[in-house]
């Protein structure tokens, strides 16, 4: 009975507590005031609801929630997307949407989604070209070394891939084009401008305006001072034509032949006045390969032999048209070990090329021919490393 008690005063006290606590709820419903319910729906103009948006909220066009930015906070590089900058009622109104959003650039958010551009684009890389021609992986490899006077330019030809190193000076330009025609050709996939020297690219714009081309490889030196340069670029600009900027170690591999870029060795800005940048290209199909030095001085022969690997090549177009300042200081015969060289040379008062230079070409018993007592000069390779064919006056 005693235990009965206890539990009996136990419950006595948890009921009253229970009466006060009603009662006291109970008064303050009756006699306080009252909040309204809060308001779940805005009304916009067309009379269709949305759900609230808080007052400070602007919200964001393909922003993930981890895409902010601390007050102060500096924006890095990269790719950024911008804020939508916007009234509530613009917004309660339909009238923002991804479709037509109100842009604010002065305060970007950063999205990490898109990946960051570093260094250059993907269209500065010769690598990434991808061309519109049949391929004949196993057809003649074909080099030639047009005659257009005093400057240089050289056709690359397998099966229907074409790319032109060059064009001449201005009065040699037209001598291009018509050599160009009497192939047969209309259309060419990559256009080579290896330095500035009037000498290689003055019949460039004539080139252009008689072909289609698809690239367009120069090595990033401009020379605004040269008329030459000038009009080039003017006529690249009317064409419509993908630059590139080769840089030694691309490559590309192209119809069964790679083509290696072995200078310049860094893009620079700005003028160069030693060409120092030139653009020098190794060319090779199975065992057969062939240098096109174009204006490289013999401190760029002495670079590349000590950097760029096997350059063993059958054939090695004689840089700087024949100058001393090329060939003959920097071993390059001896490292290259050439079985054919061929200088691309008209009348001009350097009195090039030197006899310095021949002499040099005839000891070592490499086969010399010249633009200009030997006419255009052509070289076929089926790739096999001693069976190729020199032919002149093409």
């Amino acid at each position: 009975m005693k235990s009965f008690r206890v539990s009996q005063s136990f419950f006595s006290k948890l009921l009253f507590v229970f009466v006060i606590t009603s009662l006291f709820f109970s008064f303050g419903c009756l006699g306080g005031e009252q909040n309204p319910p809060a308001n779940t729906t805005a009304n916009n103009s067309s009379g269709q609801s949305q759900l609230p948006l808080p007052e400070n909220d602007i919200p964001l066009l393909n922003i993930s929630p981890n895409d902010t930015l601390a007050q102060n906070e500096s924006l890095p590089a990269g790719n950024q997307t911008p804020r939508l900058n916007s009234s509530l009622e613009d917004i309660l109104n339909g009238n923002i949407s991804e479709d037509n959003p109100v842009i604010d650039d002065s305060n970007p958010v950063i999205d990490d989604s898109l990946p960051a551009i570093v260094n250059k684009s993907r269209d500065d890389l010769v690598s990434t070209s991808v061309f519109g021609f049949r391929p004949t992986p196993n057809s003649s490899l074909e080099i030639y070394v047009i005659n257009v006077g005093y400057g240089e330019s050289v056709l690359v030809k397998k099966g229907d891939f074409e790319m032109l190193v060059d064009s001449g000076s201005r009065q040699g330009g037209q001598k291009a084009v018509d050599f160009l025609r009497s192939l047969g050709l209309s259309k060419l996939e990559v256009l080579v401008a290896t330095h500035s020297r009037p000498q290689n690219i003055g019949g460039i714009p004539d080139v252009l305006d008689a072909f289609a081309f698809e690239d367009f490889w120069n090595n990033n030196v401009p020379n605004r001072n040269m008329p030459e340069y000038a009009d080039m670029m003017d006529a690249v600009l009317k064409a419509g034509l993908v630059v590139k900027h080769p840089q030694a170690g691309d490559s590309i591999e192209v119809n069964g032949m790679k083509i290696t870029v072995l200078n310049p060795y860094a893009q620079r800005f700005g003028n160069n006045p030693d060409d120092t940048d030139s653009i020098v290209l190794k060319v090779k199909y199975k065992e057969f390969c062939a240098l096109l030095m174009s204006d490289a001085p013999d401190s760029v022969e002495s670079r590349i032999m000590g950097s760029s690997g096997d350059i063993k090549c059958q054939m090695l177009l004689v840089g700087r048209n024949g100058a001393a300042d090329a060939t003959l200081n920097s071993f390059i015969l001896l490292r290259a070990n050439p079985k054919t060289a061929v200088i691309s040379v008209g009348p001009n008062n350097d009195n090039n090329p030197k006899q310095a230079v021949l002499e040099q070409l005839r000891i070592l018993s490499i086969m010399s021919y010249r633009t200009d007592k030997d006419g255009t000069i052509k070289i076929e390779s089926d790739g096999s490393k001693e069976d190729y064919k020199v032919s002149t006056n093409q």
